[in-house]
């Protein structure tokens, strides 16, 4: 399963996603990266390198909720989905501290609408300790989506 689930993803990336924000401008390959587990949940790992600095020695705010809406993006795609965020809404509960990696953990919750909604979370742990929680609303179809 875990194999297919990154295959889609990466297929899916390719058709609709290839221009992305991410793709261009981290492309030095050990900043982000996503694999699934065998139940489907998306595992990620980023680097926060200190060129994503908001506040001195912390990640700006701004940096971490595009990482999170790229985990899950590529989580949809892994499950055969392309949709586009409508709503997120992301509790910060601790500092993220550069020059270090955090872990992404996230998974489709819930599909609404005869799949036309999904429902997301997504909790980053750095050090182990829960720094924040997401969740997120997606609309998926590609045909809405200008230029397809």
């Amino acid at each position: 399963m875990k194999a297919t689930l990154e295959h889609t993803c990466n297929d899916l990336l390719r058709k609709y996603h290839h221009n992305c924000l991410f793709k261009n401008i981290l492309k030095d390959g050990n900043c982000l990266a996503f694999t699934f587990d065998n139940n489907g949940t998306l595992k990620g790992r980023f680097f926060c390198h200190e060129k994503y600095q908001g506040y001195d020695n912390r990640v700006h705010g701004g940096i971490i909720a595009a990482v999170i809406d790229e985990s899950m993006v590529h989580c949809l795609m892994g499950h055969d989905i392309v949709g586009v965020t409508t709503e997120l809404h992301i509790k910060y509960r601790l500092p993220i501290f550069i020059n270090q990696h955090i872990d992404i953990i996230t998974q489709i919750t819930e599909s609404l609408l005869d799949g036309m909604i999904y429902n997301l979370t997504t909790e980053v742990l750095q050090d182990k300790k829960n720094v924040i929680t997401a969740t997120a609303r997606f609309f998926t179809t590609v045909t809405n989506m200008p230029g397809y």
